[in-house]
C-alpha cells in the first residue's frame, strides 16, 4: 500500500490527466450519445456537423496539441522574457484565428447556400475562442501547470451535453450559441492559473482588448511552416463533406458518428502521456541526457496498444456502435451506415496514434521539413484516393484516411 501511495506521489499529474481525458471522452461520447438519441442520422444531424465544421477546422488544424506543443518547445526556446513572449504570441495568434475564421465563413457561403448566412458566420466564431485557450494552454504546459488546463475540455463537454437538449428542444441552431459560450468558458477555468503569470497586467485587457499587434517574425519562422501545412491537410475535410452531402441525408452525421469512436484512442492514451512527456524530455534534452529509451518504450506502447483498439473496432463495428448510440432516433439504416463507416476507417487509428506521437518528437528534433513533407504527401495522397476510388462513399473515405496517415507515418519514421 505504501508503494502504491508512493507510486500515485510521484506520477500523479500524468495519472490526473489520463483521468480527466477518460472522463472528458466519456462525457463526450455521451454528448454524441444524445445527438443520435435526438437526431439519428437525419437532415438535422447533417446540419449540425455543417455548422460544426468551422470550429473542427481550427481545433484540429491551427489550435490542434501539435501545435500546442510547438507554442510549449517555442516559449522554452525564446531568450526573452516570458510573459511578453507569451502575450505577443497570443495577439499574433489571435489575428490569425479570426482571418481564418472569416475564410470559413466564405467557404460555409460558398458550399452551403441552404444555411442561413448569419448561422454561418456564428459557426466561425466558437473557434476563436477554443484557439485562445489552446494558446493559453501551451504557456501553462511550459510552466508545467496541467490541472485547468486538461479539465477545460472536460467543462466544455459537460456544458455542451446540455447544448444538446436545447437545441433538440428549440432548434437546432442554437447549439452553436452553446458552443460559443462554451469556447469563453475553457478560457475563464484557466484564468486563475494565469493570473500568476501576468504579474499584475490586466486579463480582460489582454486577452480580449484591442491591442498593437507586431508583426512576430521568430514566432512565424518556427511555427509558420507547420500551421501552413496542417491548413492544407485540412483540405480533405472540405472534399469529404461535400461527397458525403451529395451521397444523401445521413451520410455527414454517420461520418461524424463513427470519427467520435476513432478519435477515442489518441486523447486517452496517446495526448495525456505527450502532454507530460514532451515537456520532461525537453527539459532532459537541455541537461544532455539521453531520451532514446524512453522513447522506444513509448512508441511500441502506442503502437501495440492503438493497434488492439483497431482490431476490436474493424470486427465487432455493429456491437460498438449499438452500445453507444442505438437509442431513441438512431434507428437499424443509423446503425448499418455508422457501422460501415466505423469497419473501414478502423485502422487508421494506429496511424493517427503513431503519427501524433512522432510529430511532437519531431517538433522537439527540430526537423520540422520532415514533418511538412509528410503531411503534405499523405494529404496528396488522401486526395487522389477520394476522386480516385470507386467504392461506396464510406470505404471510399476510410480507405482514403487510413492510406494517407499510414503514408505520412511512414516518411516519418524513415
Amino acid at each position: 500500500m505504501d508503494r502504491l501511495f508512493e507510486f500515485l506521489k510521484k506520477y500523479w499529474p500524468p495519472i490526473a490527466l489520463v483521468m480527466m481525458a477518460v472522463t472528458s471522452k466519456f462525457v463526450g461520447f455521451l454528448r454524441n450519445a444524445f445527438i443520435a438519441y435526438f437526431f439519428g442520422t437525419s437532415a438535422q444531424s447533417d446540419l449540425l456537423g455543417i455548422l460544426l465544421f468551422p470550429t473542427d477546422f481550427i481545433t484540429a488544424y491551427l489550435i490542434n496539441q501539435t501545435i500546442i506543443t510547438a507554442l510549449t518547445i517555442f516559449f522554452a526556446r525564446d531568450q526573452s522574457e516570458k510573459q511578453q513572449i507569451f502575450l505577443r504570441t497570443f495577439h499574433f495568434y489571435r489575428v490569425i484565428l479570426i482571418i481564418v475564421s472569416v475564410l470559413l465563413v466564405f467557404v460555409m457561403l460558398m458550399l452551403y447556400p441552404h444555411v442561413p448566412w448569419q448561422y454561418s458566420l456564428l459557426a466561425a466564431m466558437p473557434g476563436v475562442f477554443y484557439g485562445m485557450a489552446g494558446i493559453i494552454q501551451s504557456y501553462l504546459n511550459y510552466n508545467r501547470v496541467f490541472f485547468w488546463p486538461g479539465a477545460q475540455e472536460l467543462v466544455a463537454h459537460v456544458i455542451l451535453l446540455f447544448g444538446v437538449v436545447i437545441a433538440s428542444q428549440y432548434g437546432i441552431y442554437l447549439y452553436v450559441v452553446v458552443m460559443l459560450l462554451t469556447g469563453i468558458l475553457r478560457i475563464l477555468v484557466m484564468i486563475p492559473d494565469l493570473k500568476r503569470y501576468l504579474k499584475g497586467k490586466s486579463w480582460v485587457k489582454e486577452l480580449f482588448g484591442i491591442q498593437k499587434v507586431g508583426f512576430e517574425k521568430q514566432l512565424l519562422a518556427y511555427i509558420g511552416p507547420i500551421l501552413l501545412t496542417f491548413i492544407l491537410s485540412g483540405a480533405p475535410g472540405f472534399i469529404i463533406l461535400d461527397k458525403l452531402h451529395a451521397a444523401g441525408e445521413g451520410y455527414i452525421a454517420a461520418y461524424n458518428y463513427s470519427n467520435k469512436v476513432i478519435g477515442l484512442f489518441n486523447p486517452i492514451f496517446v495526448i495525456p502521456l505527450t502532454t507530460y512527456l514532451i515537456p520532461t524530455m525537453q527539459r532532459w534534452v537541455e541537461e544532455h541526457r539521453s531520451i532514446t529509451k524512453i522513447n522506444t518504450v513509448a512508441f511500441v506502447l502506442l503502437g501495440v496498444a492503438s493497434l488492439a483498439f483497431a482490431f476490436i473496432i474493424s470486427l465487432w463495428p455493429e456491437a460498438l456502435i449499438k452500445v453507444i448510440y442505438a437509442r431513441g432516433s438512431f434507428d437499424e439504416q443509423s446503425l448499418w451506415l455508422t457501422s460501415r463507416f466505423l469497419r473501414y476507417q478502423a485502422f487508421s487509428i494506429v496511424g493517427y496514434a503513431l503519427m501524433y506521437y512522432l510529430l511532437q518528437m519531431t517538433l522537439l528534433s527540430d526537423r520540422s521539413k520532415r514533418l511538412i513533407w509528410s503531411y503534405l504527401i499523405g494529404t496528396a495522397v488522401i486526395i487522389l484516393l477520394l476522386f480516385l476510388l470507386p467504392f461506396g462513399p464510406y470505404i471510399t473515405v476510410g480507405v482514403s484516411l487510413t492510406a494517407g496517415v499510414m503514408v505520412s507515418l511512414i516518411l516519418l519514421i524513415l
